[in-house]
Parts: structure tokens; C-alpha cells; sequence
């Protein structure tokens, strides 16, 4: 039960992070996403939300730094970021 609810939290903090970038409130989006990613580092949706404020910020650097954090945590598990997360970081690049 723990667990289950452990996981709504961070569906919660998920969809409330998205919303308040979809409001421009970066600094209330950031906080949220670093909040799922603490408890949730495989979680690749805050993951890319996290390097799309980077970008709506006009924090490049942050971007690319983002995207090897995200690397690093999945290679934890023996992954790699799915082509969704590459093309963003392909996207937000140019």
C-alpha cells in the first residue's frame, strides 16, 4: 500500500510540475520535477521536463547537463534514454 501510494504522490507531482510549466511558473515546475526525480530517478517524463525548463530559460548548458543526469540514472538500470528524450535534446540543441 505504501508503495501504491508512494507512486500516486509522484503521478501527482508529475502532472502538477507540467501544469505549472504550462502556467510559466518555471521556478514551481523545477521543484516539483527535482521532487519525482528524488524519489523516482527512472522517471524520464521529469526528466525531459527538466531540460525543457532549462531551455525555456535559456539555460543551454543545463539542458545537456540534464539529459547526461538522465543517462546516468538509467544506466543504473542497464538502460539507455528512450528516442523520445533524444530527439528533445536533438530539438532543444538547435
Amino acid at each position: 500500500r505504501r508503495e501504491r501510494l508512494a507512486q500516486l504522490a509522484a503521478d501527482a507531482r508529475s502532472e502538477a510540475a507540467e501544469l505549472a510549466f504550462g502556467a510559466a511558473r518555471y521556478d514551481e515546475a523545477e521543484k516539483l520535477a527535482d521532487e519525482v526525480l528524488s524519489v523516482e530517478p527512472f522517471r524520464e517524463t521529469a526528466w525531459r521536463l527538466t531540460m525543457r525548463i532549462a531551455n525555456v530559460l535559456g539555460d543551454d548548458d543545463g539542458v545537456i547537463r540534464t539529459y547526461h543526469a538522465c543517462e546516468r540514472a538509467l544506466a543504473q538500470v542497464g538502460t539507455t534514454p528512450s528516442p523520445s528524450t533524444r530527439e528533445l535534446l536533438e530539438r532543444l540543441r538547435r
